[in-house]
């Protein structure tokens, strides 16, 4: 019999105190004895954690010699195999009710491994009585494999089962536990209960954007169009507000693109509200309708690039705050799109929409300029004949010109491959040509274009640097005055002795990338080096042309880095499948298919919209391929 303890500390497994714990523990062996069995399931399961300590099992068996211990092991288990054998179908609920928080999943563990569920009778319901949820039972294989059509029905009968499946199955996460289901839980029972779910008052907004984005080919929970069509359906329930119980996380922006005569710069912004305005000086466009300055204005005025020609409507993880992280939908093959890459591409998707019309008004169509760039421009510029482009007329329906727009993008993607690989265009071999275009194939003519981080110490060392949830970038002496640690020792003059000893040991692998260095007491940062890691943090990709340094063929000869040589980076790839191709991810807005194959919807204003995004990418070939040849130009030179 244990005696009885003026502290209410017990020993727990999981608790990250170390002292308290480990003195309990102690006092717990020099006070057992083994002939007197605990009357109270928190005791006995104390005995088992304790039994885990001294085998060597738990965080805090490193901190005693668990050789002094060893003759414990035996009469511990005892006791809880002992006790465990009272446990039945009667009052088993009465233990979980007595159960602190700290040991129910000890609790449940015995359950499984003592083999006390066997002697329940319809044990998935006894469980889910005692606040066990489904989500756990499925964890314990050995127990939905030994009572299968137990589970299967308990899974039919519970109103848990469809969210987990969703969740389960269609969301992306490297956090998931491995859940085991019922073989009797038939394909046809998980449709049953989605179907019913989609019909329930109690919808999960997140949920049912999981169904909408799910691929259709999960053989274990497949997801048919016409359960997207009723997840759609329910989506627009919630926004029209006929809907209650349901989580959503929406934060509305308005923006507003116009061209206006008499502004004082080039573009004027305003913030107000939660909107955003945009005007831009249209003399600056009816003074200069050249087309290279056209095409230009996606550059400087539109900043669709930056100056190393990234495509800056990509999504990327830093626009993504630790808080939207958390709490996205991300299915498992979607395209994962945050706030900002929504925000910043519905904004250039008003900017080239108000600048085609624009330049209507001008006399000048758009597609003739795309037209004169491949057809003229690189003949004329770079010697590169032979490139045809068939752009729609501007009479033509917005329906013809997304069809025309998207063969036309596919056929001068194929023609920029012909050249590279050929240095000239056969327009029979082309003619003969017909494969589906996979644009992240396209190759560059620079056999060093790309750069990516790929080693653990680079992406470390930007965690550390950029990231607000950086362990850092907070110490007694600033607070919390800096999100960041790079902005802390940029504004103050940090010394060692300002971090605690484990801060400090993170610090020192940044000196040994020599990100900072220690000057005088001082950390100090190495502009070169912090200036490559923020492109890689913030960019997620270093255009090497335009940043190469001795530092960068240095991360390069070691493998730090990776080096890619394509016309379009792994995330403009990746955008560029997001907006054509749904096989590729399945919330992608997939312009090809609904177009080639004539699946479009009939509604003009959404083709319209449609054609403005086809535009942007066609915009994006055009500046990637023209950057393909002036820095050929400038190699050569």
């Amino acid at each position: 019999m244990l005696k009885d303890f003026e502290t209410d500390i017990y020993y727990c497994k999981s608790t990250w105190e170390v002292e308290k714990v480990l003195a309990r523990a102690i006092e717990v062996l020099d006070s057992f004895e083994p002939e007197k069995l605990p009357e109270d399931i928190n005791h006995i399961l104390e005995l088992y954690d304790i039994k885990l300590l001294i085998q060597g099992k738990t965080r805090h068996s490193k901190f005693i010699d668990t050789s002094k211990y060893t003759d414990y092991e035996r009469p511990l288990m005892a006791c809880v195999v002992s006790f465990y054998e009272k446990i039945d179908k009667n009052n088993i609920k009465e233990y979980s009710d007595d159960c602190r928080r700290e040991f129910k999943n000890t609790f449940w563990d015995l359950i499984v491994e003592l083999k006390v569920y066997k002697r329940i009778d319809r044990f998935p319901w006894v469980a889910g009585s005692c606040g066990m949820f489904l989500y756990t039972i499925l964890q314990y294989k050995e127990v939905v494999n030994d009572i299968d059509d137990e589970m299967s029905q308990y899974m039919r009968d519970s109103d848990q089962t469809p969210r987990i499946l969703i969740d389960y199955y269609l969301r992306k996460g490297t956090d998931k536990r491995k859940l085991c289901i019922p073989k009797g839980f038939s394909s046809k029972d998980k449709k049953d209960c989605v179907l019913k779910y989609l019909s329930s008052d109690d919808i999960n907004a997140n949920l049912l954007t999981l169904i909408i984005e799910a691929p259709k080919n999960i053989q274990e929970f497949p997801v048919d169009d016409r359960m997207k069509i009723m997840a759609e359906n329910r989506i627009r329930d919630i926004y029209d507000g006929k809907t209650h119980n349901v989580v959503i996380h929406n934060q509305p922006t308005q923006f507003i693109v116009s061209f206006q005569d008499g502004i004082s710069e080039m573009v004027e912004r305003h913030f107000d509200n939660g909107s955003i305005e945009l005007i831009y000086d249209v003399s600056w466009i009816k003074d200069n309708l050249d087309y290279p300055t056209l095409l230009n204005n996606f550059i400087y005025l539109f900043n669709y690039v930056d100056l190393s020609m990234r495509w800056q409507l990509t999504e990327k993880a830093s626009y993504r705050g630790a808080i939207e992280d958390s709490i996205l939908v991300k299915g498992i093959k979607s395209y994962i799109a945050g706030g900002k890459f929504k925000k910043s591409n519905v904004l250039a998707t008003l900017q080239m929409a108000c600048y085609y019309d624009e330049l209507s008004k001008q006399g000048v169509a758009l597609e003739d300029v795309i037209k004169w760039f491949f057809e003229s421009y690189l003949k004329e510029e770079f010697s590169a004949s032979g490139f045809v482009c068939n752009v729609p007329q501007t009479t033509e329906s917005y329906l013809a010109k997304c069809k025309l727009m998207l063969s036309a993008m596919d056929g001068v993607a194929k023609q920029y491959r012909m050249y590279l690989e050929d240095g000239f265009i056969d327009r029979k071999l082309y003619e003969r040509s017909s494969e589906h275009m996979k644009y992240e194939k396209l190759g560059s003519l620079q056999s060093c274009k790309y750069v990516y981080c790929m080693d653990e110490r680079l992406l470390n060392a930007q965690m550390l640097l950029f990231s607000d949830q950086s362990n850092i970038a907070y110490t007694t002496k600033t607070k919390s005055n800096y999100d960041t640690f790079i902005k802390m020792i940029s504004e103050e003059d940090m010394y060692k002795s300002d971090f605690s000893d484990w801060q400090w040991q993170e610090i020192e692998k940044l000196i040994a990338l020599n990100a900072v260095s220690v000057e005088k007491n001082v950390i100090r940062q190495n502009h070169e080096v912090i200036n490559l890691l923020y492109e890689l943090y913030n960019q997620e990709v270093i255009c090497y042309q335009y940043w190469k340094n001795d530092i960068l063929d240095e991360w390069i000869k070691e493998s730090l880095v990776d080096v890619g040589s394509t016309l379009f980076s792994r995330g403009e790839s990746a955008y560029i499948n997001y907006m054509l191709n749904q096989s590729e991810y399945s919330n992608g807005k997939d312009l090809r298919n609904k177009y080639i194959h004539d699946s479009c919807p009939q509604d003009e204003e959404i083709q319209r919209d449609d054609y403005f995004e086809i535009l942007k990418i066609m915009i994006l070939m055009i500046i990637k391929i023209n950057e393909e040849f002036c820095l050929k130009d400038y190699m050569d030179y």
